[in-house]
């Protein structure tokens, strides 16, 4: 059984959450010529840290991987979710390239939750953007 932690809420793996858009760290904006991010008012982003580790009172943040709705951006460190996936209204992007930690206190509004064989998909992306297995091949059309 999972516990709240420090939240006071349970906060599980897979699950989608609003967080505040200046929260979450896109490194390539500090490239030189590289136009200013456009700041929205709030960021979906999908929790990727183990329950054991969210239900932690004492563990104080929570890995997430934020989500855009430019999925003309894709490349083979993201994961494209379709509209309805985890609760998001239209096609979205996971960027398992942007694996961040934040605040668990900076979760907000619940989303939805993403299925097992989605969160299957992207555990498999994430371990070959780490080197520790082979970068899945990309599904014929």
């Amino acid at each position: 059984m999972l516990r709240s932690g420090l939240t006071g809420r349970t906060i599980t793996r897979g699950e989608i959450y609003w967080t505040q858009d200046d929260v979450i760290v896109f490194p390539t904006q500090r490239l030189p010529n590289e136009p200013e991010r456009t700041m929205h008012e709030g960021r979906p982003i999908v929790v990727l840290q183990t329950d054991l580790d969210n239900s932690n009172p004492a563990y104080r943040i929570v890995l997430v991987a934020p989500i855009s709705h430019r999925v003309q951006f894709k490349d083979d460190k993201d994961v494209k979710l379709t509209a309805g996936q985890g609760g998001l209204p239209q096609d979205s992007l996971v960027h398992l390239g942007l694996i961040q930690p934040i605040l668990k206190t900076e979760l907000g509004r619940l989303i939805g939750k993403l299925d097992p064989i989605t969160m299957s998909d992207m555990d498999a992306v994430a371990a070959a953007n780490l080197g520790l297995s082979e970068r899945p091949s990309a599904p014929s059309i």
